[in-house]
């Protein structure tokens, strides 16, 4: 069992539309638990557009197709938070 709340959570889930819908309750979960918690959702461009305003979620959007310099900024940045 988890005493501490974490302070940042970060979801990767970049896969199809309808898989990414299914990963919906374990974030709002996720926020009932841990209501301080800073929660991230790393997601591809096309699912960010559906599930975009789900409250008190940071997306961060990826070119799924994208190359390896594209990665390494998203690295860099996951890293500097």
């Amino acid at each position: 069992m988890i005493t501490d709340s974490p302070l940042k959570i970060c979801l990767l889930r970049l896969s199809a539309i309808g898989d990414t819908c299914n990963v919906v309750p374990t974030v709002q979960q996720l926020q009932e638990v841990f209501p301080h918690s800073t929660i991230t959702w790393i997601i591809g461009a096309v699912e960010h557009r559906l599930l975009g305003a789900l409250p008190g979620v940071e997306f961060i959007t990826v070119d799924k197709s994208s190359d390896k310099k594209t990665l390494r900024v998203l690295h860099k940045r996951i890293k500097s938070d």
